[in-house]
């Protein structure tokens, strides 16, 4: 799910709370609280547990709908590696038949 990361962010800080503080009270990791704060990605349960520490709903902190959309973005390097491969696979079944 995306979250919006600086509103967490703010919310955060407007209850004076360390990134450390902040992980005690949802129960996750610091670590998870940086990437989500830097990212602005998180599992469903992991925004639950921001939702609800934070005393709102988790529509409020997700982006759009919340939901990261398909990475279409393909470097020309790997469409070249995949147009190779597909062409050596060709070559190698039209070699059986």
């Amino acid at each position: 799910m995306l979250i919006d990361a600086d509103k967490i962010r703010s919310l955060r800080l407007d209850n004076g709370w360390t990134q450390e503080q902040f992980a005690e009270l949802c129960g996750l990791s610091v670590r998870t609280i940086q990437r989500i704060e830097k990212t602005g990605t998180a599992s469903l349960e992991t925004s639950n547990a921001l939702a609800a520490v934070l005393n709102t709903e988790r529509q409020a902190i997700l982006v759009q709908g919340g939901v990261r959309p398909a990475q279409l973005e393909f470097s020309l390097r790997r469409v070249a590696l995949i147009a190779a491969l597909t062409f050596l696979a060709g070559l190698g079944i039209g070699a059986v038949i």
